[in-house]
C-alpha cells in the first residue's frame, strides 16, 4: 500500500485529481487531511472459519474547521472505500479517524479487504 506509505502529500495530490472541476469546498476538505500514517497490522477475517490476515492500519487526522456544512465523518467513510480499492485481495485496511480538535479517536472502520487481485 505504498500510497500511505509515502505519506500526506501525495494522498492530497491523488485526491485533488478527483477535483476535476477545481470546487473550492471539496479543495477545502483535502487540504482539511493534516497527516497521514500507517502501519502493518493483523486480524482474524472470514466466516465461518476466520484466518489470520495481514493489513494496514491507517489512521488520518483531519482539521474539523476545514468541513463546514459536511461532516469529517462522511469524507472518512469515502476515503475508507477508497484506500479498499489500493489493497490487494488477499489483504485490508482498517482505517482509523482522529481530530485536532478532540484528543481521543473519532472512528475507526472495521478491516475492509482488498479489491484488487494479488496478480
Amino acid at each position: 500500500m505504498s500510497l500511505v506509505s509515502k505519506g500526506r502529500e501525495v494522498l492530497l495530490e491523488l485526491l485533488s485529481l478527483y477535483n476535476y472541476r477545481n470546487v473550492s469546498a471539496i479543495r477545502k476538505q483535502i487540504n482539511g487531511i493534516v497527516s497521514v500514517t500507517s502501519e502493518p497490522v493483523v486480524a482474524r477475517i472470514g466466516h465461518p472459519r476466520p484466518n489470520f490476515v495481514r493489513g494496514v492500519g491507517i489512521t488520518l487526522k483531519f482539521d474539523e474547521s476545514q468541513y463546514t456544512g459536511s461532516g469529517v465523518f462522511l469524507f472518512g467513510m469515502v476515503l475508507d472505500h477508497f484506500f479498499g480499492q489500493y489493497c490487494s485481495m488477499n489483504s485490508f485496511t482498517q482505517l482509523t479517524l482522529r481530530t485536532v480538535q478532540r484528543e481521543k479517536r473519532v472512528v475507526q472502520w472495521p478491516p475492509r479487504t482488498g479489491d484488487q487481485p494479488l496478480v
